[in-house]
């Protein structure tokens, strides 16, 4: 609800001012409301018009916290997990018996393709089977953080997980 009526501090300032009767009094009281007068108390010269005080931006005062994107580590995992073709070992098949060489190598296969017995890169044809499996995580991943899937596990308390 609106304000009626002055203020009795500025009839206060008005009375105290140098030359105030009860005639102009009223009227200097409500200058000193509007802000055109000065009180007696005020005499500085050379004041500065301007907007005032600007008030301070917040900062964020939240810690970064570290987190892991699960559908992104689900991506690289089918990418160890999946064989390549159907007659060559998956390579977590073949680190499990020990020729790490032969894991590394259906790894590359089935994240950029590179087949090692041929020398081709991007070899669609047998490769890209864990490339596809880390595009499909990522964009799981990019699709929860826009619907706000993340946040939400951040606020629920979830420690280093995000999907």
């Amino acid at each position: 609800m609106a304000r009626k009526g002055l203020p009795g501090t500025y009839l206060k300032q008005a009375w105290k001012m140098k030359g105030s009767t009860k005639k102009n009094a009223l009227k200097r009281a409500w200058a000193l409301y509007r802000g055109k007068s000065k009180s007696s108390k005020s005499t500085k010269k050379n004041v500065k018009k301007g907007s005032g005080k600007v008030a301070k931006k917040k900062g964020n005062n939240k810690k970064r916290k570290f987190t892991i994107p699960g559908a992104l580590v689900a991506g690289v995992a089918l990418g160890f997990v999946i064989k390549p073709t159907s007659n060559w070992d998956s390579p977590y098949e073949a680190a499990k018996r020990g020729a790490y060489d032969v894991a590394i190598k259906n790894y590359a296969t089935n994240m950029i393709g590179y087949r090692a017995d041929t020398g081709a890169i991007f070899d669609t044809t047998i490769g890209l089977k864990g490339l596809k499996a880390l595009i499909g995580g990522f964009l799981i991943h990019k699709v929860a953080s826009v619907i706000g899937l993340n946040r939400a596990l951040g606020r629920a308390g979830v420690p280093y997980l995000r999907v």
